[in-house]
């Protein structure tokens, strides 16, 4: 990335001297950036890019339609306890009768 930046400012006629603070304000953002990934147990750029792959991989092998499937049994279970919970209700409140 930085042989880019030093391609650019040759081309533009700019001296060494003009480059540098930008320079060094890219290494100081990479060392923070890979410090910050390092608290998460995350090896800089290229352990982002390593997250990255393995994540899209998985996700990769979850088929269409998948995730949709599980939610549609998700929400028919809800509606089963649902229905659970308001005869459980309905006996408290009976019970309650007979005290």
């Amino acid at each position: 990335m930085m042989w880019l930046a030093l391609e650019r400012f040759a081309r533009d006629g700019q001296g060494m001297e003009q480059v540098l603070p930008h320079l060094e304000a890219l290494a100081q953002f990479a060392s923070e950036l890979d410090g910050r990934l390092a608290v998460d147990g995350v090896s800089g750029v290229d352990g982002v890019l390593g997250l990255y792959r393995r994540l899209k991989g998985v996700l990769d092998a979850i088929p269409d339609g998948e995730v949709e499937r599980v939610a549609a049994g998700v929400r028919e279970l809800q509606a089963v306890l649902d229905g659970v919970a308001r005869d459980l209700d309905r006996l408290t409140r009976l019970k309650s009768l007979f005290r």
